[in-house]
């Protein structure tokens, strides 16, 4: 849950501040800043939207604290880091909901894919399908997972009533199945 992730966050903080102080003999502060920033971004990217703006916030104020005069306090005696901190942290903000979104998307691509790639395999077997029965256990075992509900398959007989391939057990109301059939429209 988010505490997990928040905990995570925090220690990838940590990480970066101790990375930061051992680069700060060779670097400027300002040059740091782009170290805390790829963290808001790698937890952005692998934990989501509220662990990246938590990385954020706590981007800048370890960045405040350890690094900024006078350090281990929260006071800043010069004016232009608050500027550098609003920056920083409208930067790591807008980062960490840009990265959440490109990881929310790419979930949402990776399960397209997978139904796609389902309802091809089920085009495949269908086409080779001969008989009701076979045509019912492609059904059932590639398109009830595949929906996460059961399926029932129901075939019209010579006078266009539709009947089920199984007993239903009454979970189905064939009279709501033929109105759709019959209008060839949606129904419930």
């Amino acid at each position: 849950g988010y505490a997990w992730a928040l905990a995570i966050a925090t220690l990838a903080c940590g990480a970066t501040t101790a990375v930061a102080a051992w680069l700060l003999r060779v670097f400027d502060p300002a040059n740091v800043v782009m170290l805390f920033l790829m963290t808001v971004v790698f937890v952005a990217m692998r934990l989501g939207r509220v662990a990246g703006a938590w990385a954020a916030l706590l981007s800048v104020a370890c960045f405040d604290f350890f690094f900024i005069a006078p350090t281990l306090s929260f006071a800043v005696t010069d004016t232009q880091y608050l500027f550098t901190f609003a920056l920083m942290l409208g930067a790591a903000l807008i980062i960490s909901q840009l990265a959440a979104r490109m990881r929310s998307e790419a979930r949402v691509a990776r399960a397209g894919e997978r139904r796609a790639s389902a309802l091809a395999r089920i085009a495949r077997d269908l086409s080779s399908a001969i008989k009701v029965e076979q045509v019912f256990s492609i059904c059932r075992d590639a398109i009830t997972p595949l929906i996460g509900a059961q399926a029932i398959l129901l075939i019209p007989n010579e006078k266009g009533q539709l009947l089920a391939t199984q007993d239903t057990g009454g979970d189905v109301d064939l009279s709501v199945a033929q109105w759709a059939f019959d209008h060839a429209q949606e129904a419930g």
